[in-house]
């Protein structure tokens, strides 16, 4: 009996060491796309859906990027250290927190490069995030810790603390009789998310993730199969259809972003409030477009005032180069800035950010 279990573990670990060796060949010859997901970096959290895992350097990919990532003991990305420095705050969702681009190349990083040292730039930006979230986020991360708040706002953040989302970690409302409720977590969920299993496989199934090539040809497959299966709705055929489902997440949005707002105007914080460009929208999408359009709305944004858009400086920008085709501000595999992007945003951002006086 024990010379047989010897001989199956022996052919077991000859397998899987066999299995490893080719799923490396596959990734090395790219013939499937590699890498570390997004998701391995965060985990959930009750205050703000997710969070960034702290003190830990990422080597992330996509189909058609790669990159590394540093978040420090607080999960966030920091450019520099100085104590005496003018502290800045990025929030925002997956766009700001532009993890597809290594640090020193992201949007934060060229700020920074461009503010100089004088200045502090941390980047909390996180990925499917939305306003409610970046609301607590400011309340209890940024307020009084910060000189001046740089708020990306995105279109998907209408969506997503909205039920219609159906995540369990997400913080989620409704509306019913014209009022807003919080719909109660999920108990149940928690309890095993918080559970000390869990906690120790998220601390150790990383490095499993991180190094094991048949795990990333397994993610891979595994992404493909899920991404076939999506219905892509036309925008412009469906657009009243889209509206109308809109209808109520906007009502929520709406509510949080004027709470928002008035907890920035109580602390005496300066801000700037940014809208951030989607490539989608250098496409034609009517429904972003139209969503676009109403975050400005909410905010107050026009050319005029302390928060600016940045869509017509953009155009302006590829028109006069011609090079106004996408996907020129993003990775084509997931639309979230390249570098041309990155530094188009940080370029207009540092020009406006001259326009208030803690800046001149």
């Amino acid at each position: 009996m024990k010379l047989k279990m010897s001989k199956f573990f022996k052919i077991l670990i000859i397998n899987l060491i066999l299995l490893e060796f080719i799923s490396f060949l596959l990734i090395f010859f790219s013939l499937i796309p590699n890498g570390v997901s997004l998701m391995t970096s965060v985990v959930g959290s009750k205050e703000f859906s997710l969070q960034h895992i702290p003190n830990r350097n990422y080597n992330f990919a996509y189909k058609c990027w790669e990159s590394n990532v540093f978040y420090n003991e607080k999960g966030n990305r920091k450019y520099s250290n100085n104590p005496k420095a003018f502290k800045i705050a990025l929030l925002g969702d997956s766009v700001i927190e532009n993890a597809q681009l290594s640090d020193e190349e992201d949007i934060g990083s060229l700020l920074q490069k461009k503010l100089g040292d004088e200045f502090e730039v941390t980047n909390f930006g996180i990925l499917s995030t939305g306003i409610y979230d970046h609301f607590q986020i400011y309340k209890k991360k940024i307020s009084k810790n910060y000189d001046f708040l740089i708020y990306f706002s995105d279109p998907t953040d209408i969506e997503d603390n909205h039920i219609s989302r159906n995540r369990p970690n997400q913080n989620m409302f409704k509306l019913k009789d014209n009022k807003i409720y919080k719909v109660p977590y999920d108990e149940i969920f928690w309890d095993d998310y918080l559970s000390n299993f869990n906690q120790i496989k998220r601390e150790y199934f990383f490095y499993i993730k991180k190094y094991s090539y048949t795990y990333k040809v397994y993610f891979s497959i595994k992404e493909k199969i899920l991404n076939s299966k999506v219905t892509v709705i036309d925008d412009n055929e469906n657009f009243d259809k889209q509206i109308k489902n809109l209808k109520e997440p906007m009502i929520i949005y709406e509510h949080f972003a004027q709470k928002f707002i008035n907890e920035l105007n109580n602390d005496n914080l300066n801000y700037f409030i940014v809208p951030t460009l989607k490539p989608s929208l250098f496409e034609g999408s009517k429904y972003e477009m139209f969503k676009y359009d109403f975050i400005k709305d909410v905010w107050g944004i026009d050319e005029q005032s302390n928060q600016l858009d940045p869509y017509v400086s953009a155009i302006k920008f590829m028109k006069k180069r011609e090079i106004f085709n996408f996907p020129y501000l993003s990775w084509k595999c997931d639309k979230h800035y390249a570098h041309r992007g990155a530094e188009i945003l940080s370029t207009y951002v540092y020009k406006n950010l001259k326009k208030f006086d803690d800046f001149k």
